[in-house]
């Protein structure tokens, strides 16, 4: 779906969901990955009507929920939901560790039941150990602790970044700020690709992620994804100016 700073825009879900009869509609409404775009307060509520009105399910990957970086993060989507059309999907991967493989799902009403009964034909139950693991951190006083120290390291790193893209990135378009997340959405220089950047990256020794592969169709724009979440400032930089002073000419 076309998307912008607001997030997903209501009235082209409404024409998307009359014109295909999907069933089902996948949304990061606190932070989309790449984009850095958050669902704003108005359209929140026009798309939970168009969801009643189409009768279709939302599922809310709130992944970026733990990874929040300014405090005006908005309330999840099922939060407002009383209609029993959003699921609400959450990972302990993210705040952390990757390899903790645990979440949580939320839903209402019929689906909830559905998706109780698939669970449990597909994986049976999540490991003892793991949930076990789960219970003890999110209830640890430490917890909030940790998410404290995220957020401020985070949102240095952000900000750091996005000072060193403003100076010397080869590009007058600006980049978003996200509120949440781990990622830079960044357009590409004049006359680059993003496969050609990202393949001009690698050569260099350094990892982007092309953002062809963030849209289902042809990508209408060039940029490149910029992670912030596990690379220091002093690396970050390093990066950044090594790339841009290669990208002179284009390719």
């Amino acid at each position: 779906m076309p998307t912008d700073g607001d997030g997903v825009r209501p009235d082209d879900l409404d024409r998307t969901l009359a014109r295909s009869g999907a069933r089902i509609v996948y949304l990061q409404s606190a932070a989309s990955n790449p984009s850095g775009a958050a669902l704003s307060p108005e359209r929140r509520r026009a798309v939970l009507e168009v969801a009643r009105r189409h009768s279709v399910l939302l599922i809310d990957d709130d992944w970026a929920r733990h990874l929040q970086i300014d405090r005006d993060l908005a309330r999840p989507l099922i939060a407002d939901d009383d209609g029993g059309h959003v699921v609400h999907l959450w990972t302990l991967a993210k705040p952390a560790a990757p390899s903790l493989r645990v979440g949580y799902l939320a839903a209402r009403s019929p689906a909830l039941s559905r998706l109780q009964f698939a669970a449990i034909t597909d994986c049976l139950f999540v490991a003892r150990p793991l949930q076990e693991t789960a219970a003890e951190l999110l209830s640890s006083p430490e917890w909030p602790r940790h998410l404290g120290r995220l957020r401020r390291q985070l949102g240095a790193r952000r900000d750091h970044l996005l000072e060193v893209l403003a100076r010397c990135w080869p590009s007058d378009e600006a980049v978003r700020r996200p509120r949440a997340g781990l990622y830079l959405w960044v357009p590409c220089p004049p006359g680059w690709t993003s496969s050609a950047l990202t393949a001009r990256a690698l050569d260099l020794g350094i990892v982007i992620g092309d953002g062809t592969f963030a849209f289902a169709d042809e990508a209408p724009t060039e940029h490149v994804r910029m992670s912030f979440g596990a690379v220091t400032e002093a690396t970050a930089e390093a990066a950044v100016q090594r790339l841009a002073s290669s990208l002179d000419q284009a390719p």
